[in-house]
């Protein structure tokens, strides 16, 4: 399968589709783990993405690229790809919140996990839960490559961008010391005006925990 068949699969489907039922083409599935990997990294930068498919079709379109209940695509990230390849992957994450989520789930933050009724809006919410990736089952670089990536979503101006860093970030806090350091950080240079919300959040996080007491948080779907 070239590139262009393997972006029209993967974001020119049904807005009503459901991406964990989909039917996909036997070709896609084969395609070999690092092609899809530089497909994905490719995608991700890809502008003509958001002036073909809608926003209902990205957020399909994402699900099935990341989350692992929608098929295997996404561990590429994890098996029959080189050390180097995983970490430049997931360097390009930065693309996929600053061109997808920071563009499209633009709505204020005004509690933890409230506005996930459309498919992009949950996968920013719980991506790093639906991702493969965490900490113990993949090589340190890959895994300082995602962490590096949820420090920078945090200097992001979408507050939906900051959240879904933090709740990585505190899932991955206590196994990972850096992690809570991220947070620690991003509460000392916040600024006086940050959104409350989000800075009860990121005290949560900061102590390796992603919910906070009176605050509506979406159980794992």
């Amino acid at each position: 399968m070239d590139y262009p068949t393997f972006l029209h699969t993967v974001f020119g489907q049904p807005e009503d589709s459901d991406p964990v039922t989909l039917d996909l083409p036997a070709d896609f599935d084969a395609i070999p783990p690092p092609q899809a990997l530089a497909f994905i990294t490719r995608a991700l930068a890809d502008e003509t993405v958001h002036a073909r498919y809608s926003r209902k079709q990205i957020g399909i379109g994402l699900s099935l690229l990341f989350e692992n209940s929608c098929g295997n695509t996404v561990f590429c990230y994890l098996q029959d790809t080189t050390e180097d390849e995983r970490v430049a992957g997931v360097r390009a994450l930065r693309d996929l919140y600053r061109h997808f989520f920071a563009r499209y789930c633009r709505d204020p933050v005004d509690g933890i996990g409230n506005r996930c009724d459309e498919r992009i809006d949950y996968l920013c919410y719980m991506f790093w839960d639906t991702f493969v990736l965490y900490p113990g089952n993949a090589p340190t670089r890959v895994i300082d490559a995602a962490i590096a990536v949820m420090a920078e979503a945090l200097r992001s101006d979408c507050e939906a961008v900051q959240v879904s860093a933090l709740h990585g970030l505190g899932h991955w806090a206590m196994y990972r010391p850096d992690a809570k350091e991220v947070v620690a950080r991003f509460l000392k240079e916040a600024l006086k005006g940050m959104n409350p919300v989000i800075r009860a959040y990121a005290e949560a996080a900061g102590r390796g925990r992603c919910a906070v007491e009176g605050v509506r948080h979406l159980p794992l779907r």
